[in-house]
């Protein structure tokens, strides 16, 4: 059931001579969930570090580290010839270090190879106390280098409070034309994005989530008037955050941290014989289940491994032990045909495209033409919380205040190496 009430307009372009002002980019974008591109204006935002990220500077600097790399042979499909999908269920995913990865991205720049190779979201670590890192390999590296302080957002998105950064980074096969291109696959994401292209070419397709198209769609459960998209497997998720929300979040949060605490406590009492502990342990538990009765919460900062979840040695030793990993479609990736009436947007080098959450995107993503071609395509990207339908400039997220103070407590705890 969709309850979206945002704007089903076509993107909104901007030159660098005609950038809103903060406040006009919330009305106009953020608050009306409208995206918009922004012309080579990188400067403008606030950005212009990102210009300087290169293969090479990634490789000087995450070289040793460990990465996961979507790989993806020459689509099969009939209409699709020379494109290589990275859709999940049509690529596997190998775990190598990230010179490997960069060998490969070079040698590819000057080959005819058809497999491509393809960076994106990397996993993130975690916090002690299971609160996700903004970034992983080799974004952490890249911002420790250009020294910004680990809250990085441009001052055009306003208060809305990051999710995490990630660096794309894909091979694409020199050719005269942009028919040597890799392809998304129809998908959705969960978060506000701001997405920045480095390098090459992209073509992005999108609608948004109305009510003829999600109300169709098996998996979907409701789509909230912000256009965050629920999904079957995360309804009782949902459903978690609204009970707490009404609550408020903080303190449910707080109690769950106080829960554990105690818990460890009356473990001990057990051990040592005290009879009276036990009882109050199925207290202690019936608390603990009825405050996680949607899985845990949002599974972004509250979910993890049964230990503190960080990526130690150990586990990225394991990792590494697995060759090739196929993979199956998340719920997000749509099977159902484009609408028709979609909005075709190309970016060039220096483009941003703000695309709020839940519309719908498929990307073509190929080398720049020409002289400027270097066999490769890269972008940046930010992802925001996106706001509350009650928010306003300012206070993008209304009376709820769980967001800013998880932002603080994520910055204090996974502190740049």
């Amino acid at each position: 059931m969709s309850s979206y009430t945002g704007s089903t307009e076509a993107p909104l372009t901007y030159e660098k001579s005609s950038v809103p002002s903060p406040k006009n980019f919330n009305i106009s974008h953020v608050a009306a969930r409208r995206p918009a591109v922004l012309r080579a204006c990188l400067a403008e935002l606030e950005l212009g570090f990102l210009e300087e990220i290169t293969p090479e500077l990634c490789n000087k600097l995450a070289g040793e580290s460990t990465v996961e790399i979507s790989i993806s042979a020459p689509s099969t499909k009939p209409g699709n010839p020379n494109s290589n999908s990275f859709r999940p269920s049509d690529s596997v995913l190998k775990t190598m270090k990230f010179e490997e990865f960069h060998n490969l991205l070079m040698a590819g720049n000057s080959s005819s190879e058809s497999t491509a190779y393809y960076l994106t979201t990397q996993q993130i670590p975690l916090s002690a106390t299971g609160r996700p890192a903004l970034s992983s390999v080799p974004c952490t590296q890249l911002l420790s280098h250009f020294k910004m302080n680990p809250y990085v957002a441009p001052p055009l998105l306003g208060d809305l409070i990051p999710v995490n950064y990630n660096l794309w980074l894909g091979t694409a096969q020199k050719a005269k034309t942009k028919k040597a291109k890799t392809n998304s696959g129809l998908h959705h994401d969960y978060h506000d994005n701001l997405y920045v292209l480095l390098e090459g070419y992209k073509k992005f397709v999108i609608f948004p989530p109305t009510a003829s198209y999600c109300d169709g769609v098996d998996t979907i459960r409701r789509v909230h008037a912000n256009g965050r998209i629920v999904h079957k497997e995360q309804e009782e998720e949902d459903e978690w955050l609204g009970a707490i929300d009404e609550l408020g979040v903080r303190d449910g949060v707080r109690r769950l941290n106080e829960l554990d605490k105690v818990k460890e406590g009356i473990e001990k009492r057990i051990e040592e014989g005290d009879e009276e502990a036990e009882e109050e342990f199925d207290d202690i538990l019936d608390e603990i289940l009825m405050l996680e009765s949607g899985g845990g919460g949002n599974e972004e900062y509250f979910s993890g491994d049964e230990d503190d979840g960080e990526e130690t040695e150990e586990r990225a030793e394991k990792r590494a032990k697995v060759e090739e990993k196929p993979r199956m479609d998340p719920p997000n990736f749509s099977t159902k045909p484009m609408p028709e009436g979609a909005f075709e947007i190309e970016l060039q080098a220096g483009d941003c495209l703000f695309l709020p959450a839940g519309w719908y995107h498929q990307v073509q993503s190929g080398a720049a033409e020409g002289k400027s071609n270097k066999g490769y395509h890269a972008a940046f990207n930010f992802w925001f919380h996106p706001p509350s339908s009650d928010g306003t400039f300012g206070n993008s997220y209304g009376m709820n205040g769980f967001w800013k103070e998880e932002m603080e407590a994520r910055i204090k705890e996974n502190v740049h190496a």
